[in-house]
């Protein structure tokens, strides 16, 4: 009983979330790190496995397209497990989250695009954190973050404007209700994956 009456008011001691959207800055210390092991990944991997790199094309018609990977096959085990923690931390203080999950990689080359839509998962909150670097804002694909439940045109307008037309710095990252939809209008850069636009997204619980 005591153990009980203890989880309860460690529960109860939780923070509640008082936003539908969070914009964090400069969020992990070795942001750096984790670009630079991704940059060494692409220049290594075109002479050592005959021009295939370890990022995959995911595509659903009318839905989305970009490159993806999982997490494992780009960064070290260490500053994995590290990135992992921080937003384990930041989860449990900001949200009262206890979980979190491995992110995922995504990068958005010349025409990459994703509608506006839901993500089909359980998990309330998606979290995005941006790696771009060196794409100018008007060839990076600006980030549409519906921020409440409408219904008419005019009051969906003005809901998806409060935040759009933007996009996420490098190192700064997005965490929003996932019954927010969102989307990422097409970029405009080359078929290079270093000159897309890179985040890892995920979801705490």
């Amino acid at each position: 009983m005591n153990q009980m009456n203890s989880l309860k008011a460690q529960q109860q001691e939780l923070p509640r979330p008082e936003s539908s959207f969070y914009l964090e800055n400069n969020f992990f210390h070795a942001a750096d790190v984790l670009r630079t092991q991704f940059e060494n990944l692409m220049s290594m991997s075109v002479p050592a496995n005959n021009s295939l790199t370890p990022l995959s094309y995911a595509f659903c018609r009318n839905a989305y397209h970009f490159l993806t990977a999982g997490v494992e096959r780009i960064f070290e085990p260490e500053i994995l497990d590290d990135l992992i923690a921080a937003l384990r931390a930041w989860g449990t203080r900001v949200l009262g989250a206890s979980h979190v999950s491995t992110p995922q990689f995504r990068v958005y080359i010349n025409g990459c695009s994703r509608k506006l839509l839901y993500d089909d998962v359980s998990a309330p909150w998606r979290y995005a954190l941006s790696l771009t670097q060196h794409l100018p804002p008007r060839k990076m694909g600006p980030l549409n973050l519906l921020t409440e439940n409408v219904s008419s045109p005019a009051r969906q307008e003005f809901a998806i404007r409060k935040l759009t037309n933007s996009h996420l710095s490098f190192n700064q990252m997005l965490v929003h209700k996932t019954s927010n939809p969102y989307s990422i209008d097409a970029v405009t850069t080359s078929m290079d994956p270093l000159e897309g636009l890179v985040f890892l997204d995920g979801y705490f619980w």
